[in-house]
């Protein structure tokens, strides 16, 4: 009967296209795929004669090598401490420990005096299981330790390391170590090893070559001790130095890590942070899939979305950001130029929308303004009407007290003298004449025999109805007018 974790193991098989393919290819396990995608970036197999394989089983890598290498007198030896099968002529295998002297006489005993042209290890522990994963980090990192240790008694000068890492707190203290044998040295993960995994692989170029090593440079007792921050009073020679503090190498700061050694930041707080470089340094990788979008199950609505479907966002950024542990220098320059154009894009949009939303306002306030035109234009117009009307009443008052002056004088009917020029323009006119026969009445008239005073009176009293009547003319005149002026202030108000 097989048992369950069995049928987990070839069910999660089953679904895994580099399994697939290496049985179809005949490959010995999946990791001799990664092998072949480093190589094929690198090239650190093309131009090898002499290759040692560290911790071989089952072979995976062997086969990569034997088939990279097409030279007949090429030399091949693949190490590991449990038995493999055969692969070609060309592999010699070996039986043993790395860590022990007697492996490293065995290798030297077939390498007869020559020196390998690239050293290759893809070993790690028994995963112990039940979250002890700081144990299985640092038992991996002095596997690394052992084959840097092997490399630097049988690389030759400018030959290629590659090795695999588990990124853990010790992680930056190994890579010191390392950098002081090899110039260059490339952390890279593969497009076959499971993004779930924390494991990495350092492609180290140009080795040094050094005459002599110091032990310690290769004993994990001290390369991952872990140093108290004491200060010595007496060696202090002033205040600032007492308090400076010095960099130390402590790896990943695990309290910010999840349970597979990750630190997933957010895109969009890659955009708006104020420190990007910090935080690319303090992350293992972007997602641009933030709490809210996945907290709602979809990310349609969010700027995360808008941000991934950017047209500056590229195949190559979305790639980038899924692993920053193992990006160049240039890789780490695009993404914050991609940042950088984002940004700007951004600060436009916003500006032409704050331009439009003034421009809006501004109309507004346009129209705002003409109201308040209008209104004062109305204004205006009720005041001059008021004034006029005013003005009319004061001429009314004038008039009457005119009326009222001539009277106080004695200028009324009964009065002799001539009031005004009108009775006297009325006594002399020739218009009062209509015809001929009035004229011969005019003519036969004797003017001995005619009173001035009867004449005078008559007139007078003619003046004054004529006059009277056009007082009530006007008074009536007077009255329309101001029914008038308070219908147009009703229709108005």
């Amino acid at each position: 009967m097989v048992s369950s974790g069995v049928n987990k193991r070839k069910k999660h098989h089953d679904k895994d296209k580099y399994y697939r393919l290496a049985k179809e290819q005949g490959f010995r396990s999946r990791a001799a795929f990664k092998l072949s995608q480093m190589n094929r970036k690198y090239n650190f197999l093309d131009d090898a004669k002499v290759v040692v394989d560290l911790c071989a089983a089952p072979g995976g890598w062997t086969q990569v090598i034997s088939r990279s290498i097409c030279s007949r007198d090429s030399l091949i030896i693949a190490v590991d401490i449990l038995p493999m099968r055969p692969i070609s002529s060309n592999v010699h295998r070996l039986i043993g420990d790395i860590n022990t002297d007697k492996c490293q006489t065995m290798i030297k005993r077939e390498l007869n005096t020559q020196k390998a042209d690239t050293i290759v290890c893809d070993g790690a522990p028994n995963i112990s299981g039940g979250g002890a994963f700081q144990k299985d980090s640092y038992v991996q990192n002095e596997m690394v330790l052992s084959a840097l240790k092997c490399a630097t008694k049988h690389l030759r000068h400018k030959g290629s390391f590659v090795t695999k890492v588990y990124r853990s707190r010790d992680y930056s203290a190994l890579l010191w170590v390392v950098n002081q044998f090899f110039d260059h040295v490339q952390a890279v993960k593969p497009s076959s090893s499971r993004l779930s995994s924390s494991e990495i692989y350092w492609v180290c170029k140009s080795f040094k070559a050094p005459t002599q090593v110091d032990p310690k440079l290769l004993d994990a007792r001290f390369v991952f001790e872990d140093f108290e921050n004491t200060v010595d009073l007496s060696k202090k020679t002033s205040f600032k130095k007492l308090f400076e503090k010095k960099p130390t190498r402590v790896g990943y700061d695990m309290s910010k890590l999840d349970f597979s050694m990750r630190n997933i930041g957010y895109v969009t707080d890659f955009i708006n942070c104020s420190d990007p470089i910090q935080m690319l340094v303090e992350c293992t990788g972007l997602s641009f899939v933030c709490e809210e979008c996945s907290s709602k199950k979809t990310n349609a609505s969010c700027r995360c979305a808008s941000l991934f479907n950017h047209e500056k966002t590229n195949e190559e950024i979305k790639l980038l950001v899924t692993d920053l542990q193992i990006l160049s220098k240039s890789d780490f320059k695009s993404l914050l130029d991609w940042r950088k154009k984002l940004q700007v894009l951004e600060e436009s949009s916003t500006r032409d929308s704050d331009s439009s939303s003034d421009e809006e306002s501004k109309q507004e306030q346009d129209s705002s303004d003409e109201e308040e035109g209008i209104q004062q234009e109305i204004e205006q117009m009720k005041l001059k009407k008021l004034r006029k009307a005013k003005k009319i009443k004061k001429a009314e008052r004038k008039v009457l007290a005119k009326q009222r002056r001539r009277v106080a004088m004695g200028m009324t009917r009964h009065a002799v003298d001539l009031p005004t020029d009108e009775i006297t323009q009325g006594i002399f006119s020739l218009a009062s004449i209509p015809n001929k026969e009035g004229l011969e009445r005019v003519q036969e008239i004797d003017l001995d025999q005619v009173d001035l005073k009867d004449i005078l009176v008559e007139s007078s009293d003619e003046y004054e109805s004529d006059n009277n009547k056009e007082e009530e003319d006007e008074s009536n005149e007077t009255h329309a007018k101001k029914l008038e002026r308070d219908l147009d202030a009703y229709y108005e108000t």
